[in-house]
């Protein structure tokens, strides 16, 4: 096999890429980026650490799961070239066609789990950490998607659960606190029925707990190749971790401004019982 370099490296993913868009070709499918990274992944998972091509295909976990630049590239590279007999110069990749070929039949051969599943697959099998389909698919998307909250106590639960399989490592005890908090501050408003009137406000820091979390993902869950890159990612990550404090103390303000139990319910309430509440009012989002 030829040298790792940045440039081979690219032409195996190339080459692999040109296969994939053949096939797909073949029978009248499309590709999308986001969806030509998780099959040229699955591939790579598929011929298994063993096989010559694995390390020639870089990934690293990032926002919507395995990513890789090179793969990004070539997608931008054959994404508007029907000409099979452009792109079919497999110089490299020649000895692993027939592999390859079964391997691209496996994938595509049900269309509409290439499109619909096999994302959410990726993540049920490969996903580095136990909470990352809960927290993508359930927790990230229905706060990304959906500007009213249907099933709160499902939210919630989802929540205690992602906060029990967060990763153990020292890399993420400082976004677990953080994680762990937010958990107990949106149980609450949960508990006061309070959690569909403020979901507008939550969607934005719940969506910056992924997004914050992946940054970190990406120093801690990646192939060799991006080992270079992560004392950036690592400054990356510890910014956003301030970022997302911001994220969170700004939800507080504003909720706290549209006054969770308004004067005008207070009455209800003997004056121990008010001083009690506005107490936890006060600082239930601190905690």
């Amino acid at each position: 096999m030829i040298g790792q370099s940045q440039e081979n490296m690219g032409k195996v993913v190339d080459e692999v890429m040109a296969f994939l868009f053949v096939k797909l070709h073949e029978k009248n499918m499309d590709l999308k980026n986001f969806r030509a990274q998780k099959a040229i992944f699955q591939i790579k998972m598929w011929l298994g650490e063993d096989h010559p091509l694995f390390n020639y295909l870089p990934y690293y976990w990032y926002y919507f799961g395995p990513f890789s630049n090179f793969v990004g590239d070539s997608f931008h590279l054959y994404k508007h070239s029907l000409n099979k007999s452009e792109i079919m110069k497999f110089n490299i990749i020649h000895e692993y066609l027939d592999e390859l070929d079964d391997l691209i039949f496996k994938l595509i051969c049900d269309k509409d789990y290439f499109y619909d599943q096999l994302h959410k697959d990726v993540y049920r099998n490969y996903a580095p950490s136990k909470c990352m389909y809960s927290f993508k698919f359930e927790i990230f998307d229905t706060a990304n998607e959906f500007r009213e909250i249907k099933n709160e106590d499902y939210l919630i639960e989802t929540f205690f659960k992602c906060e029990s399989q967060l990763p153990y490592d020292n890399y993420f005890n400082e976004f677990s606190d953080i994680f762990s908090n937010f958990t107990t501050k949106i149980d609450f408003i949960n508990e006061e029925n309070n959690l569909s009137k403020y979901w507008i406000i939550l969607r934005e820091p719940i969506k910056k707990l992924w997004c914050t979390f992946a940054k970190g993902l990406r120093v801690q869950y990646k192939d060799k190749f991006y080992d270079n890159m992560s004392k950036q990612w690592d400054l990356e990550f510890n910014e956003n971790l301030k970022i997302l404090k911001s994220y969170i103390s700004n939800a507080e303000e504003e909720i706290k401004n549209k006054n969770i139990l308004s004067k005008n319910n207070l009455h209800k309430y003997t004056p121990i019982q008010k001083q009690i509440l506005n107490s936890t009012v006060g600082n239930y989002l601190r905690r």
